[in-house]
């Protein structure tokens, strides 16, 4: 693996306790076909629908749409964000268009 002897970390502001967070990831959970009722209470299975929404295909009016090209117009630049409540508010205010743009980074140590 290649290690960057570069990198800086940024903080992140999760806000899984924020008004807005809480109640978006609830009504979204409840609504489309992430999840099938008899799996709302398996952890497991929760986990990979959150995944599935946080990813937005093109057909699943997820929350983020990933961009790794340097091009940013028609949305704002990944590092732009802070946390997870702007991207939230972002997506309800343009819902169900999906928020562009984000990306993850992982790092091997």
């Amino acid at each position: 693996a290649v290690v960057s002897t570069q990198s800086t970390g940024r903080p992140w502001i999760f806000g899984q306790f924020d008004d807005t967070v809480l109640l978006s990831a609830l009504f979204l959970l409840d609504s489309g076909d992430w999840i099938a009722d008899q799996y709302k209470g398996d952890i497991v299975e929760v986990s990979r629908a959150f995944t599935a929404m946080a990813n937005s295909s093109d057909d699943d009016n997820g929350i983020l749409c990933g961009n790794w090209s340097g091009d940013y117009s028609g949305g704002a630049a990944p590092t732009s964000w802070t946390g997870s409540v702007d991207v939230i508010e972002q997506y309800w205010k343009n819902r169900p268009r999906q928020v562009k743009f984000g990306q993850c980074w992982t790092e091997l140590y």
